[in-house]
């Protein structure tokens, strides 16, 4: 059998190569984080077992971690067990991240309502957009 860190290294570059930068980037820092849990960069497929999948994720919370970041890592791992299994590298095991967290969580809102934008761009003085032609229409825009 494979070894988890030398497959992912090879998928991260090849994603590199073909110009997919920022998954390439999410893909390396898996890979950093599952190297710093393990220890070693040697980590067979056959010690990917649910509760070392288990142990990885206590780990990341232990860091402070995100759920969201978590979850990004663990699907991460998931793609590349997928793509070993189906090269033959893997053995394949149902449901083997099963019992790790791989959603996502709106942990923050980030976006402001139709109303409180309304009432803000009510309480901007009209004096500051008079005058200003492009102040004018970017306000026009915004409703």
């Amino acid at each position: 059998m494979g070894n988890l860190i030398s497959f992912m290294k090879k998928v991260a570059d090849g994603l590199r190569e073909s110009g997919n930068y920022g998954t390439a980037h999410i893909y390396r820092s898996s890979m950093s984080a599952v190297v710093a849990f393990n220890e070693s960069s040697n980590l067979p497929f056959r010690k990917v077992t649910p509760e070392f999948l288990k142990s990885f994720e206590a780990y990341l919370r232990g860091r402070n971690c995100s759920w969201n970041t978590v979850s990004t890592y663990m699907r991460t791992l998931r793609a590349v067990y997928n793509r070993a299994v189906d090269r033959r590298i893997a053995p394949y095991v149902p449901h083997h991240f099963r019992y790790v967290y791989t959603g996502t969580r709106a942990d923050k809102k980030r976006a402001l309502e139709k109303e409180d934008m309304e009432r803000l761009m009510k309480d901007i003085p009209k004096q500051l957009h008079s005058g200003n032609r492009e102040l004018q229409r970017a306000r026009g825009f915004s409703y």
